[in-house]
């Protein structure tokens, strides 16, 4: 194409057929008569179809849209809810700020939490089997404590125990009737007197004073009658007076401890002959052992002098220690079908049941008694059955069950 040539489209192209004023040439016209008229019958019977035009047709969809949209907005001011003005709003009651602040101190507030459960109290049963080795400190204390008490006791005196005038010889002045005598104010009287060691008992029945008993290793006995009958009115047929002589008081207290000591020597070899194991039979006479130490100690800090009756004591106690001691190895040792435990505390009844009675009648002895001897040897039982108790049940039970454990892998 030239440059400057100008294309006028509103022209007609030469090529082209001509149109009539419907847009249609004559040759397309001539045809669909000629069609038309040949199909007849059937075009009648098609429903009219009425041209429309597409500018109306244009006016119509955007009519639909314009409904549409209007139908739309009317539906969303519906469903907004209406805003109040200024006016209505400052005098309108914000509920929501009040629902919004009850919430907010509730997140503030923490949740309560639930009281743990209290741990049930531990029974004696359960402490006794779970906490059995802190229980073991308990007789090793008492028994160290002793020993402190001994040895003191004979660095300052020379002496493991006070011994009364038949164990180391004096004499012995024995009044049957003086209630109304006070024995502290007489001791001292006597030994400002004779400047003397000199010590007065009291004799009692059922808690009651009826007599008194002085002894003394320094005073002669001769002058010591005489000072009693003028300060109480009384004469020879109202006391009696015994002397001992220094050397057999000595040769008494010598014998005395060997007696016990044999005595031990003889229940160790039966225990150890009857169970044949060395470390039970060995707990045995440890705990007999550590009743013996506890009483003397205890005597000690009551200010008791020992008699030829408190030996008479001690001996008897090594029987009533040692007996519950083999009842305990025995039931631990022999036990069928159950454990060590059980078998110790099946021991515990019938144990405590012997120990509790033999309390019981030493007790009542010891109230109603009035002779100095008999006074000796139920104090001496009594304070050795209670170490018994702490030394069978705390010592003795605890060490055969940590032996079990160990040599037979049972509890």
């Amino acid at each position: 194409m030239e440059t400057g040539h100008v294309v006028n489209f509103n022209k007609p192209l030469p090529f082209l057929p001509k149109m009539d004023k419907e847009g249609v040439s004559p040759g397309v016209r001539e045809h669909s008569q000629a069609s038309g008229d040949a199909s007849g019958q059937d075009a009648q019977d098609w429903p009219e179809v009425t041209d429309v035009s597409a500018s109306e047709q244009s006016d119509k969809s955007h009519e639909d849209v314009r409904k549409t949209s209007a139908h739309d907005e009317h539906k969303s001011a519906a469903d907004t809810p209406k805003q109040d003005g200024p006016a209505q709003q400052a005098t309108r009651p914000d509920h929501t700020q009040a629902h919004q602040q009850p919430a907010a101190h509730a997140k503030k507030e923490e949740p309560k939490r639930e009281p743990r459960p209290k741990r049930p109290l531990p029974t004696l049963r359960g402490i006794y089997q779970h906490h059995h080795h802190q229980l073991l400190l308990i007789p090793i204390l008492l028994l160290i404590g002793s020993l402190v008490v001994i040895g003191v006791n004979y660095a300052r005196t020379g002496e493991l125990i006070a011994k009364d005038v038949s164990l180391k010889g004096g004499v012995t002045l024995t009044v049957f009737n003086a209630p109304d005598i006070d024995v502290d104010a007489l001791e001292v009287e006597l030994q400002q007197h004779f400047k003397a060691d000199a010590t007065v008992r009291g004799l009692r029945e059922a808690g009651t004073q009826r007599g008194l008993i002085i002894d003394s290793g320094e005073i002669d006995p001769t002058a010591l009658s005489d000072y009693i009958e003028d300060r109480m009115g009384i004469t020879k047929d109202d006391y009696t007076l015994e002397m001992i002589g220094a050397a057999l008081g000595s040769s008494f207290f010598k014998q005395a401890l060997s007696a016990v000591i044999y005595a031990f020597l003889f229940m160790a070899i039966v225990v150890f002959a009857i169970f044949r194991s060395p470390m039970p039979s060995f707990y045995v006479v440890l705990a007999a052992v550590s009743d013996i130490v506890m009483t003397w100690a205890t005597l000690i800090l009551l200010g008791v002098k020992l008699s030829t009756a408190g030996i008479a004591g001690f001996l008897m106690l090594i029987g009533y220690s040692v007996d519950t001691d083999i009842l305990l190895t025995t039931r631990v040792l022999k036990r069928k079908h159950i454990s060590v435990f059980d078998a110790t505390m099946g021991a515990m009844k019938t144990g405590l049941t012997m120990t509790l009675a033999s309390m019981a009648a030493v007790i009542v002895a010891l109230i109603v008694t009035t002779s100095d001897t008999l006074h000796q040897i139920m104090l001496i039982l009594l304070i050795g059955l209670i170490a018994d108790i702490i030394n069978t049940w705390l010592q003795n039970a605890v060490l055969l069950r940590i032996y079990m454990k160990k040599t037979h892998k049972v509890d």
